[in-house]
């Protein structure tokens, strides 16, 4: 049943006399509108934030986001204390706002912010940043050992590993900063909120370098 039906079921219920009826029904039109729109924000929440790595936490466009859908943009802090932290804050009648940020080594903020309702809270959570870089790491540790399986490189591939983790979705702006000039060596950078890039290289004789690399 659409939103035109349930309409036409209240103007019927009115007629009537049926106020209790029609109130009810109206309750069920305006959620399901609500829920409609929470699912077309988190849409564009999700698109905001599918590279998570900001220079600052985005307030702005996520208050646009929300003011663009009908929900309260005046939610959403303009200021954040310590590096990391999380804010649940009411949107709509029944819409909360979730927003975790996290400051990385390389001083950008790893951002996650959804949308939630009482109902589908629970599912949500299922589905947080935690479960989500966790697959993440696994599909970016295949690409990782693929890259060096068999083989030697005549310098450190970063510009290759950067490659898979900026596709992955994590923070590969720590590598262009670090010392890899000398024969042999071993780098731990941190590239998501629970996730590190371990690097060990190796230049061998014959000039060519054995590199060895793993997410943990």
């Amino acid at each position: 049943m659409n939103r035109t039906h349930k309409k036409a079921i209240i103007s019927t219920l009115l007629r009537a006399r049926r106020p209790d009826l029609a109130n009810a029904v109206a309750r069920v039109v305006l959620a399901d509108d609500e829920a409609a729109r929470r699912h077309s924000a988190n849409g564009d929440l999700q698109g905001l934030t599918k590279d998570p790595y900001f220079q600052e936490i985005p307030h702005g466009d996520i208050a646009a986001i929300l003011r663009k859908h009908g929900f309260d943009p005046e939610a959403v802090p303009k200021s954040y204390a310590g590096n990391e932290g999380r804010i649940n804050e009411q949107v709509g009648d029944d819409t909360w706002l979730v927003l975790t940020w996290y400051r990385m080594e390389s001083g950008r903020f790893e951002v996650v912010t959804y949308l939630h309702g009482t109902k589908d809270e629970a599912t949500t959570k299922v589905m947080g940043p935690v479960e989500t870089e966790r697959a993440r790491r696994g599909q970016a540790s295949k690409d990782l050992v693929a890259l060096t399986h068999n083989t030697y490189f005549s310098y450190i591939p970063l510009d290759k590993i950067e490659e898979i983790l900026d596709r992955r979705g994590f923070d590969s702006s720590g590598l262009g900063s670090r010392p890899y000039h000398t024969p042999e060596g071993r780098d731990k950078i941190q590239v998501g909120h629970k996730t590190w890039l371990v690097l060990t290289w190796y230049k061998m004789p014959s000039g060519k370098y054995e590199v060895v690399m793993y997410l943990s």
